[in-house]
């Protein structure tokens, strides 16, 4: 009977806390270890896992029980092929790559929330650590139909009616900014939400978006994305249009943020 070809599956594990003799250790890591080794037959091994927010404890010295440790672990008896975190600012980056080297990050990074590409992007780049960035849309506000009625109209248990970003003041620059990449959307034939993510991935250092929908109309909204390739003038107006708004927090340019550590 022929092998089969190693699958090469993502992820995921985050917090759970057990103290044991050892010190403390993810509940959820540890399911994510037996499930590895029950996976792990002949040569299927999974592809990666990604670990978000860790506690305080990781932030101890190399060596201490953290779930950093448990992902190096992981990689060493051959569960996994790579090993990435999601959410660490740079003293965890730091920390964790003493133990092994970060594969990936997965940070929040938008036109709208751009402090990513002031310290962990540009920390990646240097490292050779892959940067999967999530929500480039800001979670709907940067897309061609979303609008302040829409936020009324959200249910009461939607998280996204108490966010900052969601709430005057903030909304109205938000949505400016919005409205001001229209243009740039039809120069290139395109939308919104599809100038939205090619401006991430224009960012270097950045390797690839997550994006989601909830529906097929609001993927044919995104999907162009991975083809837009936003002009100089084009990242300039963007970067105006920020300014202008006084959207969001971080550099609004890609070449201003790379001259800002040169």
């Amino acid at each position: 009977m022929a092998r089969q070809q190693a699958a090469d599956v993502p992820d995921r594990c985050g917090i759970g806390r057990e103290v044991t003799a050892e010190g403390p250790v993810d509940l959820q890591l540890n399911q994510t270890r037996r499930e590895q080794a029950a996976l792990a037959i002949d040569d299927e091994v999974f592809g990666g896992i990604v670990t978000s927010w860790l506690r305080p404890e990781a932030r101890m010295p190399p060596g201490s029980k953290t779930t950093w440790d448990e992902m190096s672990r992981l990689v060493n008896e051959g569960k996994i092929r790579h090993a990435g975190v999601c959410n660490f600012d740079v003293q965890l980056l730091e920390h964790a790559e003493t133990v092994r080297h970060v594969d990936s990050l997965q940070p929040p990074f938008s036109l709208i929330r751009r402090d990513s590409g002031r310290d962990v992007i540009p920390w990646a780049a240097d490292h050779g650590t892959g940067v999967i960035v999530y929500s480039p849309m800001q979670s709907g506000i940067l897309t061609d139909s979303f609008s302040a009625k829409r936020v009324a109209a959200m249910a009461e248990t939607d998280w996204r009616r108490r966010a900052p970003n969601f709430i005057e003041p903030a909304l109205s620059g938000n949505l400016a900014l919005r409205d001001a990449l229209r243009p740039i959307a039809e120069r290139h034939g395109s939308t919104v939400a599809a100038v939205a993510i090619g401006w991430v991935l224009a960012w270097p250092g950045v390797t690839g978006a997550i994006v989601g929908a909830r529906s097929p109309e609001q993927v044919d909204g995104w999907i162009g994305g991975s083809q837009i390739r936003l002009t100089e003038d084009d990242l300039a107006e963007v970067a105006n249009a920020a300014t202008a708004a006084r959207a969001g927090s971080g550099p609004v340019h890609p070449l201003v943020a790379v001259s800002q550590r040169s």
